[in-house]
């Protein structure tokens, strides 16, 4: 497996907001990101429609125009965070920060489910560890990485498929 991304700026809020002292803040997370992933899985068959799968991967990725904007001012209820966000556009303090990569190194574990000869569902684990690097600044190590990955695939063309798995998917 083998892939790449590249994510334009994304943005991550949080917000706060205490009524007794008639304050709200936000912090509004934005950046870009480009990674590069590989990993080798090796197959496991348990029965005609599931497949289990274990291996190893790694992943390069690099933030870059990150920065973080702070906007404060009076108490709003959590509903309206978007339409106070909208309408203070002279208050934030924006702050950025230098470019971060960071390299990992993780597990493959996973489950693929034939659904029909045409679907596939898919979960996987990938527990691991890895390093941030900030250039001329501070190295991390990340003792515990991981994610859950959901998926679903159709297929268009006819698969290659083994000659038990046909004879099964006959009668379906």
């Amino acid at each position: 497996m083998i892939g790449a991304g590249f994510h334009t700026t994304r943005e991550m809020r949080a917000g706060y907001s205490n009524k007794e002292l008639d304050t709200s803040m936000f912090f509004c997370n934005m950046g870009n990101e480009f990674s590069l992933e590989a990993a080798y899985a090796i197959n496991l068959f348990v029965g005609n429609r599931t497949i289990l799968y274990t291996g190893a991967g790694t992943n390069v990725s690099s933030n870059f125009n990150h920065e973080v904007m702070v906007i404060n001012g009076q108490f709003v209820p959590e509903r309206n965070h978007q339409q106070f966000i909208l309408t203070r556009p002279e208050t934030p303090f924006v702050f950025k920060s230098k470019s971060l990569f960071t390299t990992r190194l993780f597990a493959v574990l996973g489950v693929n489910l034939h659904r029909t000869q045409k679907t596939d569902i898919t979960f996987q684990y990938r527990p691991g560890f890895g390093i941030q690097s900030i250039p001329q600044e501070n190295i991390n190590f990340l003792p515990y990485t991981g994610g859950y990955n959901i998926g679903f695939k159709i297929y268009f063309q006819e698969r290659g498929l083994r000659e038990e798995q046909l004879k099964m998917w006959n009668g379906f």
